[in-house]
């Protein structure tokens, strides 16, 4: 409800990588980072820019071009011709006549949040004479992850992204774009912002009573009331939109709610497990 400090950057227990903000009026859980110009048109949000568009000059709309991701690039001479996206730069005086040359800007917004909107469990059982299933659903529903496990792969281009084989020759995209561009010095940027949203299997449960009349048949009537055998599995099934492995993730000693990020975390595993009850 308050933080009357600085605003500060950080980032988790397992990094020094600062891409979520304490700060006065911002939600917890807060991300920031660089966002990339996807219109032609919103690179002149930067007063600097507009006062270099004419023809020739270095912000001549005619030197740019959108490419098959989605991200306005400028072509840049380094050895061979190579993509690089563009950051959005953008003033922040709320009148547009004073965001001059010089006027103050940023580069720095918003990026999403790690809370969810709101989280549901729900807990059907079904029962049917000595059977028994019961499972247990849990949606979470909203807020946004960092995907900092592409992001450090996007270094050496391991992520997935960099995988171009499957495009059209003519819409392929070079490595140095990812490595030079969305890499962007490992600071944080819009790029592995995804979605957090999941709905999971949480435990299924699957058991059968045997009576003392069942028991009898072995021999153990005597001895056992009844019998419970069944098996548990827990993470058994997820859906969502996330590219890393699971986004119900965070790093060490952190809170998922306040620090959603993939840090090369081990997920959430599966499991089964068998039990056997015995009531006397």
């Amino acid at each position: 409800t308050d933080w009357p400090l600085p605003d500060q950057a950080f980032g988790g227990a397992t990094s020094d990588w600062g891409g979520f903000v304490y700060a006065p009026g911002v939600r917890l859980g807060t991300m920031r980072g660089q966002l990339w110009v996807h219109n032609i048109d919103d690179l002149y949000l930067d007063p600097a820019k507009k006062a270099l568009n004419g023809a020739g000059q270095t912000w001549d709309p005619a030197k740019f071009s959108i490419n098959a991701d989605g991200y306005v690039t400028q072509i840049v001479q380094q050895g061979k011709n190579t993509e690089r996206p563009v950051a959005l730069v953008k003033c922040v005086d709320p009148d547009p006549a004073a965001c001059i040359v010089g006027a103050a800007t940023t580069n720095i917004f918003d990026l999403g949040v790690g809370a969810p909107d709101f989280r549901v469990a729900l807990n059907p059982t079904f029962a049917y004479k000595r059977f028994a299933l019961t499972g247990l659903l849990d949606w979470s529903q909203g807020g946004q992850i960092y995907n900092a496990t592409a992001h450090w792969g996007m270094q050496d281009c391991a992520d997935i992204k960099c995988d171009q084989s499957a495009k059209p020759a003519g819409t392929r995209i070079a490595e140095a774009f990812y490595q030079s561009g969305l890499y962007n010095g490992a600071s944080s940027n819009e790029a592995f912002v995804e979605s957090a949203t999941f709905l999971k299997l949480r435990e299924m449960s699957v058991n059968y009573t045997f009576n003392r009349s069942e028991v009898s048949k072995i021999g153990l009537g005597r001895l056992l009331s009844e019998v419970r055998v069944g098996i548990i599995g827990r993470n058994l099934l997820k859906w969502d939109k996330y590219s890393g492995i699971d986004p119900e993730v965070a790093p060490q000693g952190e809170d998922a709610f306040k620090v959603r990020a993939d840090f090369f975390q081990y997920p959430p595993f599966r499991s089964l497990t068998g039990f056997v009850e015995i009531a006397f």
